[in-house]
């Protein structure tokens, strides 16, 4: 009896006669043909795709037919391609040829590989370096560069208070006072900063006495808390007495406290009643220091002068 394949597809019985046989070998090309429809056609380059889950039921489409029809390499990959297994390559991975190694820009879209440096060495930018315009450097102890702000120095005559001002963006300020004398020949020389008066001055060392025969008070302890200027020192009470101090002030251009250190010491000048100081401290203030001022306590200077250093390390 006739038997029916997979597709449906009728084949002739073995009992079939000739004149049957012919009709059902007729009947089972008829079948293949219409079965196998989907097969035909199609251009160069088609491939042939499952159009439905109906057994043998195709159809003809273009190769890049899906998400992704091609993968093409960008800057800093390669490989690619549009068949078969397709391979790419991070480029700047294989840039870095050893451990410590870094990718640093050249140019537009351009990099390359920067060995390491030495330790304890720094990346620093350098224009002049070619062409990474980077570089890996020792760190430079960076010591302060001192500027005289008032060139010549300004004399200290005529006031019983000398101001220099225009100090801007500094770190440090080193203020030299050198020969300083009054009027009055018993004056006390200060220092203010910001032409601060208020309890902002809190210094601590050694204060130094010259009466005419020795006294436990020609050492005493210095220890000032929240007063309105810091003190050099006082004059002699001779004529003739000068003063000389310096005071280094760190932190000036922060808003927190200045910190400083200084010392100063009037001349006896033929007298005995000299005064001097040498200490450390700070001034609590969150102000930046924009002026300092020389003070006589009493009667307007008559000579001396005062040197303002700045650094801005």
């Amino acid at each position: 009896m006739p038997t029916t394949t997979n597709f449906g597809w009728t084949t002739p019985a073995d009992t079939d006669l000739v004149k049957d046989g012919a009709a059902a070998i007729r009947t089972l090309g008829n079948g293949i043909d219409a079965s196998l429809l989907d097969l035909k056609g199609g251009t160069t380059g088609q491939i042939l795709s499952k159009a439905s889950n109906t057994d043998l039921d195709y159809t003809w489409i273009n190769n890049d037919q899906g998400d992704i029809t091609a993968v093409t390499a960008g800057t800093g990959i390669t490989g690619g391609g549009t068949t078969g297994a397709v391979t790419i390559t991070n480029d700047m991975a294989t840039t870095i040829t050893a451990a410590g190694d870094i990718v640093v820009g050249t140019g537009n879209a351009t990099y390359d590989n920067l060995p390491i440096g030495t330790t304890g060495q720094v990346l620093t930018a350098d224009t002049t370096v070619s062409p990474y315009k980077v570089k890996w450097a020792s760190v430079s102890s960076a010591g302060a560069n001192w500027s005289l702000l008032n060139a010549g120095g300004t004399a200290l005559t005529g006031a019983t208070t000398i101001t220099v001002s225009g100090i801007s963006s500094v770190d440090k300020i080193l203020v030299l006072v050198e020969d300083a004398s009054s009027a009055s020949a018993s004056s006390f020389i200060r220092l203010r900063f910001n032409g601060d008066s208020t309890s902002n001055y809190y210094y601590y060392g050694i204060e130094l006495n010259g009466p005419s025969t020795y006294a436990a008070s020609n050492l005493a302890n210095l220890s000032i808390g929240g007063t309105t200027q810091l003190t050099f020192g006082g004059l002699s009470g001779s004529a003739t007495s000068t003063l000389g101090g310096y005071c280094l002030l760190s932190g000036c251009n922060s808003s927190g406290v200045k910190a400083f250190n200084f010392a100063g010491a009037a001349s006896a000048a033929g007298n005995s009643g000299q005064n001097g100081n040498i200490g450390g401290g700070y001034y609590n203030s969150s102000s930046t220091i924009s002026s300092v001022s020389v003070i006589s306590s009493t009667g307007n200077f008559d000579n001396g002068k005062v040197f303002v250093y700045t650094s801005a390390n």
